[in-house]
């Protein structure tokens, strides 16, 4: 068995596992924002072309599929990349009630 320190060791499939915690964490933000822009958008972008949509959880995971895979590639731990599936989900639905909300109060007829 070889040692650990070896300079063949697995770095991810990148090689990007061994970088520091400032870029892991500032490739987390980024995901984490750029998903919740975009699954923002596919929301209303859905709801404007469909009058009712059964599948709307579809617009919210599909970017944060996109974000979990780049994070992946990225060298971010398995845990702290699936937890974009519950973080994109809650701020989508955060903002869209913020629309909403904001709407009725200035469109109130």
């Amino acid at each position: 068995m070889k040692p650990e320190n070896t300079s063949d060791s697995y770095q991810g499939l990148l090689g990007f596992d061994r970088s520091s915690k400032e870029q892991k964490t500032f490739h987390m933000v980024f995901c984490f924002v750029i998903a919740t822009f975009v699954a923002v958008l596919n929301y209303f972008h859905a709801v404007s072309t469909i009058v009712q949509i059964p599948l709307q959880w579809v617009t919210w995971i599909s970017p944060t599929c996109i974000a979990v895979a780049w994070l992946r590639l990225a060298g971010v731990k398995w845990r702290h990349a699936l937890l974009l599936f519950v973080l994109v989900p809650i701020a989508t639905f955060a903002i869209i009630a913020t629309f909403y909300w904001l709407a009725m109060i200035f469109f109130d007829n």
